[in-house]
């Protein structure tokens, strides 16, 4: 393994000890998308507005130092933002008729 490999192994387990909050988030969005490309729009979407709802409960009960890159601005602002897309994603997503 070259040096080079072994620094960025390094940075990257590194980042994820700092941001696992928000490398779990990411991880769940990412999951999430695949659904949708899989062709399980649906449930994939649904589960992404659950990881928006999920943010917003952990950015509203966590310490800031503790979410990491999830804090953008105000714990308020974080919260509603986070939890009104979270809501939006899913209840749109809920009514669009099956079979469409």
């Amino acid at each position: 393994m070259s040096l080079r490999h072994r620094q960025s192994v390094s940075r990257w387990r590194s980042w994820l000890r700092r941001e696992p909050v928000f490398a779990g988030m990411f991880g769940a969005v990412g999951l999430a998308l695949l659904f949708v490309v899989a062709g399980h729009w649906r449930q994939g979407l649904v589960g992404l507005g659950a990881v928006l709802l999920a943010g917003a409960f952990l950015r509203m009960v966590l310490p800031t130092r503790r979410v990491g890159l999830l804090a953008a601005r105000s714990r308020a602002f974080d919260v509603t933002t986070l939890g009104a897309f979270g809501l939006m994603i899913i209840v749109v997503t809920l009514t669009v008729p099956p079979g469409s």
